[in-house]
């Protein structure tokens, strides 16, 4: 039996319990306590999440990454930019990257990201998120150093 509301939304019963679109259905989450350093323009992995396997293969996820990143350690006025982004690891497929980000000085910043990915299988699904620099200057992306917190969170949400 299916009850429909009047903005289009329907709550379904399955095996006993009531569903409906947009619900969560599980969160996986991991967290990084590890830095790494990077002054390459060539992508460093910098952590990878655990995997997450669907309940049905047209849900999607939710995939959110904090990080923390130092730039420029030694002070030494000259400016380091560094971009970072998320990959989906079974398909290879780069899901979202932030623009370069950087400081004249030795700074820790957040950098935040989340994009809805639907991988059409059940899966397992892992994901990584890396790091790379601008102009071949050193970014150590902390990743849950100096007292801070690094995830990637992996939201399972019903189609």
């Amino acid at each position: 039996m299916a009850i429909n509301f009047s903005n289009n939304k329907t709550l379904i019963e399955e095996s006993a319990r009531i569903t409906s679109q947009g619900r969560v259905v599980q969160v996986i989450e991991t967290i990084s306590t590890s830095g790494v350093a990077n002054g390459s323009t060539t992508p460093a992995d910098i952590f990878n999440s655990a995997s997450i396997t669907l309940t049905n293969p047209n849900n999607y996820i939710l995939v959110e990454m904090h990080s923390n990143n130092r730039a420029n350690d030694w002070g030494d006025g000259v400016w380091n930019l560094y971009y970072m982004d998320i990959i989906h690891n079974q398909s290879g497929s780069q899901l979202t990257y932030t623009g370069y980000r950087g400081d004249q000085t030795n700074a820790i910043r957040h950098v935040t990201r989340s994009v809805l990915h639907q991988p059409g299988s059940v899966g397992p699904h892992s994901y990584r998120c890396r790091g790379w620099s601008y102009q071949n200057s050193s970014t150590t992306f902390v990743t849950g150093a100096d007292g801070t917190v690094a995830y990637l969170r992996l939201t399972e949400i019903a189609a």
